[in-house]
């Protein structure tokens, strides 16, 4: 980088040198979500739900699960190893057989070979 722009003031540390060029992201861990304690087999959902809105929800649980977080206006977001996508159908949703045979549908007629994992999971918060 200092080939490159030798006037930038950068200072050692601040960027990780690379030839191949690229990007660096960043990442924040949001609020705790869920809680699994040691004697239990299911985890038990927090209060920190209840002033999350459907996409920030949604990205919660897909960055705890192992995938990037969707785009703003989609559902749908990539794992980070590329290899899987997957959805979250919101609490307010039911999982009804109309809403699976869409979802399926959907991805079914998408050109992207991937499987798609759906989360879902029913609330009265």
């Amino acid at each position: 980088m200092e080939d490159k722009i030798p006037k930038a003031r950068i200072s050692k540390g601040s960027y990780i040198p690379y030839a191949g060029g690229g990007s660096l992201a960043t990442a924040v861990v949001g609020p705790e979500i869920a809680v699994l304690l040691a004697d239990d087999d299911h985890a038990t959902l927090t209060d920190a739900l209840s002033s999350m809105n459907s996409h920030e929800l949604a990205e919660a649980i897909l960055t705890a699960e192992g995938y990037l977080p969707p785009a703003k206006g989609t559902d749908l977001a990539l794992a980070i190893s590329g290899k899987e996508k997957a959805l979250v159908v919101p609490p307010e949703r039911y999982l009804t057989p109309e809403l699976v045979s869409a979802i399926a549908s959907e991805a079914a007629a998408d050109a992207d070979p991937r499987p798609t994992h759906v989360y879902y999971f029913s609330s009265d918060r």
